[in-house]
């Protein structure tokens, strides 16, 4: 190889690795920033949004961590759409066991929700096991199962 090449080629190398920690640093800054931004929020359902929100827009469950209240009647459980909204966006079902299993009047609950989801994404009926509601576990079935015809 002649050294002009080589010279090229280490330019390039070089200007990669500085282009990669540049975007680095910005990615990191602006999550900093955005962290400090939830945390600097006094009042608690505008600081859990905004985790949710973040959790949400980064597909990143440990912002889902820091939402502190989930409950149904007062917040519309922040906590557990930020979770489900990750493993639909990320098709994993592992996520599915951190949302609430509490139950509504009917008896359904959203971590039932979540797998039904999940398994329609991935096509595998066999998450839908998981459910623990009759009918929810049923709606699962039916709907993996229609997308396979």
């Amino acid at each position: 190889m002649n050294s002009m090449f080589i010279s090229h080629l280490k330019k390039a190398v070089i200007t990669g690795f500085v282009v990669v920690g540049v975007l680095t640093a910005v990615i990191l800054f602006y999550l900093q920033n955005a962290t400090d931004t939830c945390k600097a929020l006094t009042e608690g359902t505008e600081r859990d949004e905004c985790y949710k929100h973040l959790g949400i827009e980064q597909n990143n469950p440990s912002f889902c961590e820091k939402v502190l209240n989930n409950d149904l009647f007062m917040t519309g459980q922040p906590k557990d759409y930020c979770y489900i909204e990750i493993a639909r966006h990320t098709k994993d079902e592992r996520l599915c066991e951190r949302v609430s299993a509490q139950a509504d009047t009917m008896g359904w609950n959203n971590r039932n929700a979540c797998y039904t989801t999940v398994a329609v994404l991935q096509k595998n009926i066999s998450l839908c096991e998981n459910i623990t509601h009759p009918q929810q576990k049923e709606t699962c079935i039916r709907s993996v199962t229609a997308l396979e015809k």
